[in-house]
């Protein structure tokens, strides 16, 4: 059992290591932003510098919901739903 956690663990890892590199590789398409520190951090959770219009504004317009902090589940983000959650940032950045 131990073996088989181990190894679950270690995909959610490569996982949201996955993430986060493609988050650091948008940083051209995020206007504003710093996307490439994101690349450089570890954990479930990062924070990214929105004021409160923005975050109200990925809310109501493309159904992103964050912490009004502008903190973020990467966990909660995926290959599937990455580009789409970009796309939003561009708009409501630029």
């Amino acid at each position: 059992l131990t073996a088989e956690w181990q190894a679950e663990l270690d995909e959610m890892r490569a996982r949201m290591r996955q993430v986060r590199d493609r988050l650091a590789a948008a940083d051209n398409e995020v206007p504003g932003l710093d996307m490439q520190v994101l690349g450089t951090q570890n954990g479930m959770f990062s924070v990214l510098p929105l004021d409160k219009e923005q975050i109200l504004k990925l809310r109501e317009d493309h159904g992103i919901y964050m912490a009004g902090s502008g903190r973020i589940n990467i966990a909660g983000l995926t290959m599937g739903n990455i580009d789409k959650f970009v796309r939003a940032l561009a708009e409501v950045t630029g």
